[in-house]
């Protein structure tokens, strides 16, 4: 499968084709340069293709999956709305540092000869 990035993200294509490659997808990142695209597109060439691509789409929801491209490869172009997934994930997972450890549990020291009124709370 070749993957191609249709948005103006620049990486977003070398990120999607290493994250398939991790997970067993034969991709291989494009250098054409589409134009730009919206929706995220995967073309198929012949109909063995179609299952592949279909479980392919399953990896980005809202995808559409169309027939008839050319040649036996698999064609996965990211779109504005998988960009615009990639951002909004980035940034709720990625805190600043001074929000990382806002909660912590409480400082507890233990006076050596046990007395219930020997704990300390801060």
């Amino acid at each position: 499968m070749r993957v191609l990035n249709g948005t103006t993200t620049n990486g977003l294509a070398a990120d999607v084709t290493t994250s398939l490659q991790a997970q067993g997808y034969k991709a291989v990142l494009s250098t054409k340069l589409p134009s730009h695209t919206a929706v995220t597109t995967i073309v198929y060439g012949t109909s063995r293709q179609e299952s592949y691509a279909k479980q392919l789409a399953a990896q980005f929801p809202g995808a559409k999956v169309e027939g008839g491209g050319y040649g036996t490869q698999v064609v996965l172009t990211l779109g504005d709305d998988y960009a615009a997934a990639v951002n909004v994930k980035t940034q709720v997972t990625s805190a600043p540092p001074r929000w990382r450890n806002l909660r912590r549990p409480p400082i507890v020291f233990i006076h050596p000869k046990p007395c219930s009124t020997n704990f300390r709370f801060f």
